[in-house]
């Protein structure tokens, strides 16, 4: 089958949409890491703006950090891909244009350094996932430990981590004398541009003090909130793509209909007017980012945790499950009054949405790639919010039984032994020592506590709870009928 490409693109059939506007001008956008999400979300944002300005269109270059894998898919079809948004009800199909190509950093560091010193560069965006961004959950530091961030500590030669490429690039525009830049982080990280611009300053002032200076007073790092479910797509997603388009479209990204962006207004260089296109500009996001993330994110990952430990696959089907339909109901009575007071939020209806948005049977959105990374995203979805109720004494079960399904999954396999794929920074060399490990309950729950940082300092913090944890974890190893919360509300 051929591959969707410049040339056979407006042969795609009509009910698939499309744009138009000039993809041969030197990109604004330099984006790491450029995988679903970011074509279901910012690559997508940008065509639709681009449709509406064609004049001035804003043209993304990616960086696949990691493998070769984006610019395999994308390049061959001159960064063309479709975009599928689907609702329970209703289905739409797009041709995207917005990316000019993707780099393979690996092998061409240089070149990714020269785009980001680009004068034409206004942007810098970042998908890399939580654990990119090097930094230490318990110390909120850059993790020096880490061997990929000695890497970089020791030359910037050939970086290793996003954040390294990313200094690289800023150095040469220092050096250069070219103006400042934005730098947009977009990924589900609270304060995430605070936590980059700390990251990349702590690398910096190794380097050079003088960039560290001239970082912190010419680039900015604004804070922005992400929403839109983009599964990862599977054999059966790419059979679809290809009847819709008559091509093959090794890019093809399927996502929900719903979509929301919120940036704080604080950019260093020219600013792209999305807010033509559904963006929100606001003073401080951090309303908009706690409520995402305790509320979405803080539910997602109870899902995935304790419906990959009981043998679930999807998303929609936890949440429309007897065994953890109540679930999300329960987590967000806990959570809620962890959020500040906003008369503007109508809490109810958010929830509702959610739930709606979770049951979606379209997606298809796995439980184990949520719970992918899960010790890089616990400690802002779970842990804070349970960390504030134990400060006031309140109840926290529902939160305790994600964090027990959270210790159970790191063994490795579900509660009736069925090998569990996923990845984490933690989990590898944690499962060894499980394997090992006497098979007494208390035993491995230390374990495991003792493993986490994050976990360690709960604990230590309120003794206590580490009682009502140990019980939660010997119950969910011991009970096949554990239903948590009431399904019917």
């Amino acid at each position: 089958m051929q591959r969707l490409n410049d040339n056979n693109q407006s042969q795609v059939p009509h009910s698939v949409g499309r744009g138009c506007y000039p993809r041969d001008v030197a990109p604004k956008i330099v984006h790491l890491g450029v995988g679903a999400f970011h074509r279901a979300h910012q690559a997508w944002y940008f065509h639709q703006l681009n449709k509406l300005q064609a004049d001035a269109p804003w043209m993304i270059v990616g960086a696949s950090l990691r493998s070769p894998t984006a610019s395999d898919q994308l390049n061959p079809q001159q960064g063309w891909y479709s975009h599928h948004a689907q609702s329970a009800t209703d289905v739409s199909h797009e041709l995207v244009g917005s990316i000019h190509s993707v780099i393979d950093a690996r092998s061409e560091p240089r070149r990714l350094r020269d785009l980001i010193a680009a004068p034409s560069t206004q942007l810098v965006t970042l998908t890399i996932t939580e654990k990119g961004y090097c930094y230490d959950p318990a110390t909120g530091e850059l993790a020096k430990s880490d061997a990929a961030v000695q890497a970089d500590l020791a030359s910037l030669e050939h970086p290793v981590t996003a954040l390294g490429h990313l200094l690289a690039g800023l150095m040469q525009r220092y050096r250069a004398g070219h103006k400042g830049v934005t730098v947009l982080s977009c990924d589900n990280l609270s304060h995430n541009g605070n936590i980059t611009k700390r990251m990349v300053l702590t690398l910096a002032q190794h380097h050079d003090p003088a960039l560290a200076h001239w970082i912190d007073t010419h680039v900015a790092f604004p804070n922005a909130m992400v929403d839109r479910i983009a599964p990862a797509m599977s054999s059966a997603k790419f059979d679809e793509v290809t009847a819709i388009l008559g091509f093959r479209d090794d890019g093809a990204v399927v996502t929900e209909a719903f979509s929301q962006w919120v940036i704080e207004d604080t950019f260093a260089a020219e600013r792209p007017a999305l807010e033509k296109v559904g963006v929100t500009w606001v003073a401080d996001v951090a309303p908009w980012e706690q409520r995402k993330l305790r509320l979405l994110n803080a539910a997602h990952s109870g899902l995935a945790c304790l419906g990959s430990w009981f043998g679930l696959e999807h998303v929609h089907e936890a949440v429309s499950g007897e065994l953890l339909g109540g679930l999300c109901d329960a987590l967000w009575r806990e959570i809620l009054p962890t959020l500040p007071i906003d008369n503007d939020f109508d809490a109810e209806a958010y929830c509702r949405a959610l739930k709606q948005r979770f049951a979606n049977p379209h997606l298809q959105h796995a439980l184990l790639q949520i719970a992918t990374d899960s010790s890089q995203k616990l400690p802002q979805r779970i842990l804070a919010p349970l960390s504030e109720r134990l400060e006031r004494g309140e109840q926290v079960s529902t939160l305790t039984h994600v964090v027990a399904a959270w210790m159970c999954i790191q063994g490795g396999v579900s509660q009736s032994d069925q090998p569990l794929r996923f990845t984490d920074p933690l989990q590898p060399a944690l499962a060894r020592q499980l394997e090992a490990a006497p098979h007494c309950y208390q035993a491995r729950a230390s374990l495991i506590i003792e493993a986490y940082p994050p976990l360690q300092g709960l604990v230590t913090r309120f003794p206590a709870w580490r009682n009502e944890l140990e019980y939660c974890y010997r119950s969910l190893h011991s009970r096949s009928d554990l239903s948590i919360g009431d399904s019917s509300s």
